[in-house]
C-alpha cells in the first residue's frame, strides 16, 4: 500500500520514503472522575471535591508517564464537564482517552499504567474514578519479506528511506492478518492529514509510485 505518512517525520528528516514495518495498536476508553457539585462561591477550596481538578491532574500525569516511557502516544481528545456553569464546582468530568503503540505488550502496559494513575489521582483527591473500554485494536507487524524487498528496490533506485512504524491505521494492517502485506510512505507537508491543508510534493509521490511499481514487479518474480 502506498500512502502519505500523515505525520511530520519524513519531512523533518528530508527523507522521501518511509518503509513501514508495523502499524500501531489503538486503544480507546471513556474515563470519568466523579466528585461533588457545589456552590462555587460558598465552598472553600480545601473542602471541594472538584472533578475537573482530578481530570487535569490525570492528564498531566499520563503525559509525564509517556515522556518517561517513550515509544507510544497518548491523547485526551474530548473533555465533558458537568454541570458546566460559571458558579458550580464541577461534579463530573468525562474524558476521551486514546493511546497507541506498535508493540502489544507495551500497549497493555500503557492501559494498566493509565488506569492505575486514574485510581491514584481519585484516591488522593477524594474522587471516584471509572473507566470503560471502547475499542482495542492490536498492533500488526508487516511482512519482513516485503519490507526487505521494498528496502532493496529503494537502494536500487537511489532513494533515501527511513524504516518506521505507522502511527495511523491502514488497510494494510487488516490485510496483514491474512496475507503478506507491506507499506510505503511519502512525506506529508507539515504533517497535515485529514484536513484541507493535507498535501504532498509531486516529486515525493512520483518516487513512492515508482518504488511501489518496482517492488510489485519484484514480488511477481519471486
Amino acid at each position: 500500500e502506498l500512502h502519505v505518512e500523515q505525520g511530520p517525520l519524513l519531512e523533518s528528516y528530508h527523507i522521501p520514503i518511509g518503509v513501514v514495518r508495523a502499524v500501531v495498536g489503538i486503544a480507546s476508553y471513556w474515563v470519568a472522575f466523579l466528585g461533588q457539585a457545589n456552590h462555587a462561591g460558598t465552598t472553600p477550596m480545601n473542602m471541594r471535591r472538584d472533578a475537573l481538578s482530578g481530570a487535569v491532574e490525570f492528564h498531566r500525569r499520563i503525559n509525564d508517564w509517556i515522556q518517561l516511557n517513550p515509544g507510544g502516544v497518548v491523547t485526551v481528545g474530548d473533555m465533558d464537564v458537568n454541570p458546566g456553569a460559571f458558579n458550580i464546582v464541577p461534579g463530573r468530568v468525562r474524558l476521551a482517552l486514546e493511546f497507541r503503540h506498535s508493540k502489544a505488550a507495551a500497549l497493555k502496559k500503557m492501559a494498566s499504567s493509565f488506569l492505575d494513575i486514574g485510581k491514584a489521582v481519585a484516591k488522593e483527591m477524594g474522587l471516584v474514578f471509572t473507566a470503560e473500554r471502547i475499542s482495542w485494536d492490536a498492533p500488526v507487524s508487516l511482512s519482513e519479506d516485503i519490507v526487505d524487498i521494498i528496502r532493496q528496490e529503494a537502494d536500487v533506485l537511489g532513494y533515501a528511506y527511513r524504516l518506521m512504524d505507522s502511527g495511523a491505521g491502514h488497510d494494510a494492517q487488516i490485510l496483514a492478518q491474512k496475507i503478506k502485506a507491506g507499506m510505503i510512505f511519502v512525506p506529508s507537508i507539515a504533517g497535515k492529514s485529514h484536513c484541507p491543508e493535507e498535501k504532498s510534493h509531486w516529486r515525493d509521490i512520483e518516487k513512492g509510485a515508482q518504488l511501489l511499481l518496482n517492488s510489485t514487479v519484484r514480488l511477481m518474480m519471486e
